[in-house]
């Protein structure tokens, strides 16, 4: 529990029983206590019990104070948790747990049993909202957070077996996202600088003017800095950085268009010299043909010889 006296009070604070009384009273049907039936117990005690006390001593002073004061910041913590202030909501809770304390130092101890009960079931219910707030969120970053406020709440609950578990997702979430983080900046980085020293990637007219060496070369690289990029890009859809996402995507644009560029230009290399090939084949074959038939004909006039001197 949170130690010390709980700073949180109304802007007018009650100074008579009387204050007190009106100001519990106003407090009826706040949907905090309405959802939590141990603090609407609360409230009606501490009706009653201004209702009793005349003029108050120190001990009476300190524990109304106290009443209200748990009462107050538990509807305020409760009003960040209706508004998707997790964070908010537990550093709020602080108050609550040192309202508690103020309370069990007065003696007041059936009160302060019963406001820490609600109070571990808020845990509880904060806990669960932020891990389906978090299941719905499309970025990391936020989802840690959620599940560390999750763990966090758990923990505060008395829970350690859910909040160990949580601790444990958010350390391997984080471990993901800082390798893909670093993933995505590397691709980014090659990629840059694979576009800056190409020359053959400024268009298919650069590459079809390029050494056919340089252009093979170039092409097998561009093609595992294109695989790197599409690699990065998908694990920062996943991951939701957006900030990186938007300079990889730009660097993805300019790789794929110098990829079809020298795609483009390798593939009329290749075909140019598969035509030369193919030509130079014909032509080989064409003059073995022509031997040969050349060959059979010499053959052939030497048999037709041989059959006339025998005659």
């Amino acid at each position: 529990m949170a130690t010390g006296v709980p700073s949180v009070a109304s802007a007018d604070t009650p100074e008579t029983a009387n204050e007190y009384f009106e100001t519990f009273r106003s407090l009826q049907g706040t949907p905090a206590f309405q959802s939590y039936s141990e603090f609407e117990t609360i409230r009606t005690f501490s009706v009653t019990r201004s209702q009793e006390v005349g003029s108050l001593n120190i001990g009476e002073e300190r524990e109304l104070s106290g009443l209200l004061t748990l009462l107050q910041s538990f509807r305020n913590s409760y009003q960040s948790t209706q508004a998707g202030e997790f964070e908010q909501a537990l550093s709020q809770a602080e108050d609550v747990e040192a309202a508690i304390d103020t309370l069990e130092d007065e003696g007041a101890s059936t009160e302060a049993s019963l406001a820490q009960l609600g109070l571990t079931r808020y845990y509880e219910s904060i806990a669960s909202d932020a891990q389906t707030q978090a299941e719905s969120t499309q970025r990391t970053p936020e989802e840690v957070e959620l599940l560390s406020i999750a763990a966090s709440a758990y923990d505060r609950a008395g829970l350690p077996n859910q909040a160990a578990q949580f601790t444990a997702q958010v350390e391997r979430m984080e471990a993901e996202y800082q390798f893909a983080t670093e993933d995505i900046e590397s691709a980014t980085t090659e990629a840059q600088s694979f576009l800056s020293t190409c020359a053959s990637c400024e268009g298919i007219g650069s590459a079809m003017a390029s050494n056919p060496i340089t252009l093979f070369t170039q092409y097998n690289q561009i093609q595992s800095v294109r695989n790197e990029v599409n690699g990065a890009l998908e694990k920062a859809e996943i991951h939701g950085v957006a900030d990186n996402q938007e300079q990889l995507t730009q660097a993805k644009s300019q790789i794929d268009s110098s990829w079809t560029a020298l795609a483009v230009s390798t593939s009329f290399i290749l075909l140019a010299y598969s035509t030369i090939v193919a030509l130079i084949s014909t032509i080989v074959v064409s003059k073995l043909f022509s031997w040969k038939r050349d060959l059979t004909n010499v053959e052939v006039a030497k048999v037709v010889a041989g059959g006339d001197t025998n005659v």
